[in-house]
């Protein structure tokens, strides 16, 4: 199984997914590349000590002085993988290391009853957090790993919510997160609710049913959406543009043939999307239908052959596509100026490596080189960037 549909692979769970607060920990630790694991570790073992040297007039859990709310054992404390954005270890540590007792606040949760992977678990109460999921780990660390406490005989304070439905959970928790005293939700995070809202929640939100067809597009291709935070943007098929993909004003069609281009790239590079590839080809794509003009898969396949033939679909901020580029735009600009007076001329600009000039340059070098295989030339969009940058043909590959 590829690293994609590993991570893909959780979207697929249908029901809920109880974890304990250890597994939570070790499965988000676990899940990472076995050099991240090793680094976040070591990290795990300065924030505890860091905790011991800001804490020494504690000696057991209990000591610390927590709100007081309802109580709950930490072993009472489920977390649902569906309804919670991944554990960010980074932010756990932070926790830790920052930790002061009088700030933490409660966990807020709501009744369940596990079943399932938990079914085990059939005697007494237990609470599933809908928010606080960093907290409950953090103080689970705390307990075990400073303290050497029992989880089951540690208590924390809790929150307990009269809810009657996940979907209102969920959103709950979507709207819940501000900035002061809380992690906010990545764009990731986001998506992965979506995702999860309509897959569990069966949610009919026409915004989260689009997010979650291109999620299917994307598993169908070997991609994956990932961040920085889970240390594995190296990847093969990783895609960090998050927002690019998922923003309600792409079309879910210009996503699919995305997938599309992207899948081929892959077929002879098995390798993470550029985080300057995907801006131009979902650029260009969406000019296209902008313009009316929808590419066939065989016309998306013949795209991706011709980004390979002439700059091996490298679109890295070092690699032959952006310095093809530079040349092109340099010496437009020279010819531009030329004729202007050196004391009113201004100096030449940096290049930046957006779409403003990639997009420009990618337009014409596909009017000049895109044909089929008849050599007849392919259907072009009308070029809608607002720039006066013109590459000369003898400047594109």
């Amino acid at each position: 199984m590829s690293y994609a549909s590993t991570v893909n692979a959780k979207f697929r769970n249908s029901t809920n997914n109880f974890q304990d607060l250890k597994e939570r920990f070790n499965n988000a630790l676990t899940s990472l590349p076995l050099p991240v694991q090793q680094l976040y570790r070591s990290r795990l073992k300065q924030e505890l000590i860091q905790f011991q040297k800001n804490n020494t007039k504690f000696t057991k859990f209990s000591d610390m002085p927590l709100c007081q709310a309802q109580v709950s054992t930490l072993s009472q404390i489920l977390i649902d993988s569906t309804m919670q954005r991944a554990l960010n270890l980074n932010w756990v540590f932070y926790i830790l290391g920052k930790f002061r007792a009088t700030q933490a606040m409660p966990i807020q949760v709501y009744r369940v009853v596990p079943g399932g992977n938990l079914a085990h678990l059939n005697a007494g109460e237990f609470y599933a957090s809908w928010e606080g999921q960093h907290t409950a780990v953090t103080f689970f660390l705390i307990a075990t790993m400073v303290f050497n406490e029992d989880p089951a005989k540690v208590h924390v304070p809790v929150v307990i919510y009269d809810v009657s439905t996940k979907a209102e959970i969920r959103d709950n928790f979507i709207k819940c997160n501000t900035e002061e005293g809380k992690k906010l939700l990545d764009d990731i995070d986001i998506v992965q609710q979506k995702i999860y809202g309509v897959r569990i929640d069966n949610s009919q939100d026409p915004a989260w049913l689009e997010v979650e067809k291109k999620q299917q597009f994307l598993e169908e291709a070997g991609l994956f959406l990932t961040d920085s935070k889970f240390g594995d943007a190296h990847q093969p098929g990783a895609v960090t543009r998050v927002k690019d993909i998922m923003s309600d004003k792409m079309p879910v069609e210009v996503v699919r043939q995305f997938c599309l281009y992207a899948q081929y790239i892959m077929s002879t590079n098995p390798r993470p999307i550029n985080t300057k590839e995907a801006p131009i080809i979902l650029g260009f794509l969406k000019m296209a239908a902008t313009g009316n003009i929808i590419y066939s898969d065989d016309e998306i396949v013949s795209l991706a052959r011709l980004c390979t033939r002439l700059f091996d679909a490298d679109f890295d901020s070092e690699g032959a596509f952006w310095a093809q580029l530079e040349t092109a735009y340099f010496n437009w600009w020279e010819s531009f100026y030329e004729n202007v007076d050196e004391s009113v001329r201004p100096e030449r600009p940096r290049m930046n490596k957006d779409w403003v000039q990639g997009g420009t340059f990618f337009w014409h070098q596909l009017k000049k080189s895109w044909t089929d295989d008849d050599g007849n030339a392919m259907r072009m969009p009308r070029l809608n960037i607002n720039t006066q940058f013109i590459p000369s043909r003898k400047d594109l590959f």
